[in-house]
């Protein structure tokens, strides 16, 4: 009997699924793209870490150290004395540099390129020493046997021939002997430089996603283009790890702010600059798959009601209850496992999407990288099991307790459920208000690992989205009552039919409400947060920006972290520059790095007009005090991020490498304690960095190499537009030839705002998808009011209900919903958008934001509520006008 009943069982859910594919469909579909989005996300992330580690690797070789600079630029002298003094013959000398492929439209073979319609592609300009790179480069072994006939001799004397890749020729069409053009930036004036392909190479597979956008000229030929003087990037170095001796011999050697690295603490120091921005992604896409559980739960109890009667009659005849619940949890299984795997595939076409977000924000922002292929991995796969089958699973509990547990003579009763969903609405408050309290807990937590502080934020968010779900249905219940009068005076009885059905069909439509109203309120706390932080950018660049034109190199690299730098500011340019007429003051910029245990500390030394100083604005600090020491004294001033990330405040102190004190000369090995005096809001970099007066770097370090000027013009050139393209004419032809670019400080201002929009396209892109999460949730919550009230509707067609009164029922019915979701988005939207800007950010990047609520972003997420809803609703109501009564009830 026993077998029997589990056969009837599991062929009366066959059937009842078979009969609904559409519905199934979109189910699944749902669920999908949940899981997408997190496999999306996943593989994109991993994508640009496996990138990262294949460029490192690629780029490092064999290499166990690195010796590089503060200022970016090692001394190529030093490469020689390690050759030459220490015997070293596991070093080559490196030159590395970002610069863009200029793709024109119209090209001809004789080089000569007309300018327009062109598109620039980030590449790669190596310099490198062929007779010792295939010491630390094995593969460049190959690379060089493969040149033929004259073509090494052309790479060493040639002043424009290059090598590219493969790949690299197949892909933009060339052929060795073609011209190409790249430009060292981005500037529309500047000439670019024309070379000549001489060969090509085969990288190796495992490289060649990195290698196929470098081009590798010989070190002596960059070093003229890029204006690197006697400068190269960096020293690349195979030593015994038991070799302490020769690793203290090399320390000798250096010159002041030269270091000795290990390749791996490197990697790892830049590896863990984008982990903010990962963890932030993934975040994201969590909640997208949170939106997902919505439909499973949708799906699952909407199965359940529809079989409630042939379930109690199975009960009456012996069906056990346990075998009931084990029925829908093993649909919901195999819905789960469905779901997963097309969320899987559907995940990788994501990823490729995704890919170009997330390397263009992280080149932006962190590190320069090539990745053009996806990486995948078993935790990944495994993961988005987990998360799909789990929440499916867990999504069906409740609708299989309903299955179970509900004695059948209620279950043949439709308004049984109805009342329990609303004596249960009000019992949600307390888990609600349970949840809000263990949000103000978590918030108060106090937790000195980053990493961990950052999970206690993303948890806090999640957590108050699960609080809101529980309010959620009392606050619907009461504000569908209120809107039923306001849709009766509009539409009159058929807007009071329309929100009554809502209200009678309560556990249907609260489902496909709390969706949407969920993902609205996410989008509108992005939105909010994000218009926010623009703001606060906005605000502080324009204070920030002090200067009237600011002039630096061409090789500045496009990550705000990495830099190929070169220093070509000279006594006599200086000179003629403070000779120009209309110039009050110049001002210049140093920037430093140093490598301490395994992170990087970035020091900016200015030489800035006293009146500057206010571009500082302190967050902790009395303003006046700090100027005088920060100029008079040993003491620097730290942005927000560095002090958040190294646990500072005012007055504590900071120990950095100095080359020299008040008392000794020559180059020591010793650190100098600086103390904090102010800690100033700053955005350019989440990593932070120490500001320093030049007159104090002077005091403990030799070098005086510049990164960038800033120019004050008098207040009559400033606002005078003939004297002031005058002067602009002026300085483009005494910068001319040395690499050299100027800047309006209107004109830094909107690229600055140009590279933030970018940066967070990924985030809009991922906003969309939830809220495209939603739609199909509405979209089956209303195929399932549809199904489970079809004789009701039918009766209303029979008694002379037209099929477009009965279609605009169904749009009134969704309108209300997306009204309701809408309202009840709001007061959520902006609380995530305060836990979004002031504990998800400043845990993540140590920044602090102004919070404003603009209208705009409300407007939106009200539209795309009320959109999502008319649009779900196209389907049913089209459905519904064509259905025959006297088919539908006969089919009763």
């Amino acid at each position: 009997m026993r077998s029997s009943n589990k056969t009837l069982l599991y062929r009366s859910s066959w059937r009842y699924y078979l009969k609904r594919p559409l519905h199934l469909f979109f189910s699944v579909f749902g669920v999908a793209l949940g899981v997408a989005l997190v496999v999306g996300i996943d593989m994109a992330s991993q994508s640009a870490r496996q990138g990262f580690s294949l460029s490192i690797q690629s780029i490092a070789g064999a290499a166990s150290h690195q010796i590089i600079s503060a200022e970016h630029v090692v001394p190529e002298s030093l490469y020689t004395q390690l050759r030459n003094e220490l015997g070293l013959r596991s070093a080559t000398p490196l030159i590395k540099q970002t610069v863009q492929f200029n793709i024109l439209s119209d090209e001809v073979a004789t080089g000569v390129q007309q300018q327009d319609h062109s598109v620039q592609v980030d590449v790669q300009l190596i310099g490198i020493d062929p007779f010792s790179e295939t010491e630390i480069r094995p593969w460049q072994q190959g690379m060089i046997e493969s040149i033929q006939g004259d073509g090494l001799q052309r790479l060493l004397t040639d002043q424009n021939g290059i090598l590219v890749e493969d790949n690299f020729l197949n892909e933009h069409d060339l052929q060795i002997g073609d011209q190409i053009s790249l430009s060292i930036t981005d500037i529309e004036y500047r000439p670019a430089h024309q070379f000549e392909i001489i060969g090509s190479f085969t990288a190796p597979e495992v490289y060649q996603a990195q290698l196929k956008n470098w081009l590798i000229s010989d070190i002596s030929t960059v070093q003229e283009i890029l204006n690197f003087n006697d400068g190269i990037s960096q020293i690349d170095l195979l030593l015994d790890t038991q070799s302490e001796s020769k690793v203290e011999q090399i320390k000798q050697l250096l010159p002041e702010g030269v270091q000795l690295v290990k390749v791996n603490e490197q990697a790892q120091a830049l590896a863990r600059l984008s982990e903010s921005f990962e963890l932030n992604l993934t975040a994201l896409s969590l909640l997208g798959l949170l939106v997902a559980m919505f439909l499973i739960y949708n799906t699952m109890m909407f199965s359940v009601v529809q079989r409630r009667g042939l379930l109690a009659r199975m009960r009456i005849l012996g069906v056990s209850r346990q075998e009931l619940f084990r029925l829908i949890l093993t649909e919901a299984l195999l819905i789960g496992i469905l779901s997963t795997g097309a969320g899987l595939l559907m995940g990788i076409g994501l990823a490729h999407i995704l890919l170009y977000f997330v390397t263009r924000t992280i080149n932006d922002l962190y590190y320069v990288i090539q990745v053009t292929q996806l990486h995948w991995s078993y935790l990944i796969v495994f993961k988005a099991f987990f998360l799909g089958v789990g929440a499916t699973i867990l999504s069906a509990l409740v609708p299989a307790l309903e299955a179970a547990y509900t004695r059948p003579v209620m279950a043949l009763q439709r308004y049984n459920l109805e009342r329990k969903i609303n004596r249960w609405s009000r019992w949600f408050i307390i888990p609600g208000c349970f949840s809000g309290l263990l949000v103000y807990f978590l918030l108060n937590l106090q937790v000195e690992d980053q990493m961990n502080d950052m999970f206690v934020g993303f948890s806090s968010v999640f957590i108050s989205i699960a609080a809101f779900i529980f309010l959620l249905p009392f606050f619907s219940h009461y504000l569908l009552i209120l809107l039923a009068f306001v849709m009766k005076r509009i539409f009159k009885l058929s807007g009071k039919i329309a929100v009554n059905n809502i209200i009678r069909s309560f556990s249907r439509s609260i489902v496909a409400i709390a969706a949407l109203a969920v993902s609205v309120s996410s989008a509108l706390g992005i939105g909010i947060m994000v218009e926010s932080f623009r703001f606060t950018v906005d605000d502080w660049l324009l204070g920030y920006l002090k200067a009237d034109y600011f002039i630096g190199s061409e090789n500045d690299s496009r990550s705000s972290q990495v830099k190929g730098l070169v220093e070509p500011f000279d006594k006599k340019l200086l000179s003629d520059l403070s000779h120009l007429p209309g110039i009050d003051f110049i001002s210049s910029d140093q920037e430093v790095r140093f490598f301490i245990e395994g992170q990087y500390h970035y020091l900016t030394v200015l030489d800035i007009p006293l009146k500057s100083f206010s571009a500082f604005h302190l967050k902790e600090g009395h303003t006046v005090s700090a100027q005088k020491a920060w100029l008079d004294e040993d003491a620097v001033i730290i942005s927000e991020p560095y002090a958040y990330r190294h646990k500072l405040s005012v007055n504590d102190t900071i120990y950095l490498p100095v080359s020299k004190d008040s008392s000794s000369l020559g180059k020591t090995s010793l650190k100098k304690a600086f103390k904090v005096v102010g800690i100033y809001y700053h955005y350019g970099s989440e990593q932070g960095v120490i500001t320093m007066n030049r007159a104090t770097y002077n005091r403990h370090w030799n070098t005086r190499k510049l990164n960038a000027l800033g120019l004050y013009l008098s207040s009559d050139v400033l606002h005078d537009q003939v004297q002031r393209k005058q002067f602009e004419t002026q300085l483009k032809t005494l910068i001319s030839g040395k690499s050299l670019h100027f800047v309006s400080k209107e004109d830094l201002h909107k690229k600055s705002l140009i590279i933030f929009d970018r940066t967070f396209k990924i985030t809009n892109v991922l906003k969309l998808l939830v809220i495209f999460v939603s739609f199909v949730g509405i979209l089956t919550a209303l195929m399932a009011i549809e199904l489970e009230r079809g004789r009701e509707f039918s009766i209303l067609r029979a008694t002379g209900l037209t099929g477009k009164q009965l279609s605009n029922l169904v749009y009134i019915e969704t309108i209300t919903m997306g009204i309701v979701a809408a309202l009840l988005a709001m007061p959520m939207g902006i609380l995530l958008a305060y836990l979004l800007i002031e504990v998800i950010n400043y845990r993540s990047f140590g920044w602090s934001m102004q919070f404003i609520l603009p209208w705009t972003e409300f407007f939106i997420a009200g539209s795309l509520a009320i959109l999502a809803s008319v649009l779900a609703a196209i389907y049913p109501a089209w459905h519904l006008s064509r259905t025959q009564p006297a088919l539908a009830l006969r089919g009763e």
